[in-house]
Order: structure tokens, then sequence, then C-alpha cells
């Protein structure tokens, strides 16, 4: 069976065809109902363009404030130069302590040394975390 379209209920001129009824679409089907139908349109699209306004202010927000992948680059970096020259300072700290300790002296101050050093790094790690928004 073919599918018939829907026939308008106003003419060109601004009549009503068939007595001023509409196809029923979940408004009863009377051009005097559709007032306030149009009214309760308007008026929702009103609460959207409010609702879309906030939302892009709050996106404009986020966008600012966004870390960037330059800005992540540059902190890797930073961070990496860093534990590079905490490890520098490790390393000499460990060839005078060896010259000086004895060798259980000597091992024992290096466990001390690799516990501050994992310590400082998670410190730094967990604080640039937290820096560019991510939990740590």
């Amino acid at each position: 069976m073919a599918r018939q379209s829907p026939q308008l209920a106003i003419d060109n001129t601004g009549g009503a065809r068939g007595g001023g009824h509409l196809p029923p679409a979940g408004g009863g089907g009377n051009y005097d109902d559709m007032e306030p139908r149009v009214a309760k349109l308007e008026n929702d699209m009103t609460d959207i363009k409010v609702l879309l306004g906030k939302i892009e202010t709050r996106l404009d927000s986020i966008d600012r404030n966004m870390a960037t992948k330059l800005d992540l680059s540059e902190s890797e970096r930073r961070i990496n130069e860093r534990i590079g020259t905490v490890d520098g300072r490790v390393s000499k700290l460990e060839g005078s302590l060896e010259s000086k300790l004895g060798y259980w002296q000597f091992v024992g101050t290096g466990l001390v040394m690799a516990s501050l050093t994992v310590g400082a790094l998670g410190l730094l790690i967990r604080w640039f975390g937290v820096a560019a928004g991510t939990s740590p």
C-alpha cells in the first residue's frame, strides 16, 4: 500500500481546509491549539539557547586552561632534565663515598641514597602529574 503524503490544513490564501483541522501529530489536530504549542517550543528554544551559552562559556574556559602537547612535552623535558641531574649527583656522591668508606658502609649508604632518590623522583612525578591536571 502506498504511503500518502500529509495534506496541509492551511491553503496558500490563509484559509483553513477541512474546517480548520490539522493532521494529528500528538497535539490534538486543531489549528486553534497550535498557538500554545508554538509558544512552548519558543520557550524551550530560549532555554536551549541559555544552556548552549553556558556550555560555550565553559568550553572557552577549558580551552584557555588546557595543557597543550607543547606544554606537556616541555614538562616532560624538564622532568627528564631534573632526573638526569639527580642521577649525576648520586653517581658522583657514590664515587666519593666508595673511596672514603668501607664496602658495607658503602652498600648501606648506597641503599639509603637510592631510597632517597626514588622518593624524590616519586614526589617530582606526583607534583608534575597534579600540575598537568592528571591524578597521581
